[in-house]
């Protein structure tokens, strides 16, 4: 925003925050979501500027597989955002996942049952899935 306005970025928090809350309480999802698919045009800009970065790709492919921890601001400030974008999508995918609940054919009562029959399924794969690894590999007597 501060290089469309020329505005620091102090001046955008309130706003932009207002905004979203204007848009969670009274539009509806469907218009969010339209909303986050053409900003997600952005990302294209991603494999752009890679191919125009003149990096070295060496190094590139080195650091991707060899991490280096910093515990200064720029290595915190970077696992902080690291976190951020990942929980971004995971909120878009829970919000789905909701939207998709409450779509769900029946009464609330069968909606419940069907939900906890998909809780105990997975739940069912995980047990199974850490109890089959557990006994496939070797321990020493603890």
């Amino acid at each position: 925003m501060e290089l469309i306005t020329g505005l620091t970025w102090f001046w955008f928090p309130i706003p932009v925050a207002i905004i979203l809350w204007y848009l969670t309480v009274y539009r509806s999802f469907d218009w969010i979501k339209k909303i986050f698919i053409v900003m997600s045009l952005a990302f294209v800009t991603y494999l752009i500027t890679a191919i125009f970065s003149g990096a070295h790709w060496q190094a590139v492919l080195i650091n991707t597989f060899v991490p280096q921890i910093s515990l200064g601001f720029a290595g915190i400030s970077s696992a902080v955002a690291l976190l951020g974008a990942t929980i971004s999508p995971y909120n878009m995918f829970w919000q789905v996942q909701g939207e998709k609940e409450e779509a769900r054919a029946g009464t609330t009562k069968q909606k419940v049952r069907g939900a906890a029959l998909d809780i105990a399924k997975g739940s069912g794969t995980i047990l199974t899935t850490c109890h089959e690894h557990w006994h496939s590999v070797p321990h020493d007597g603890t």
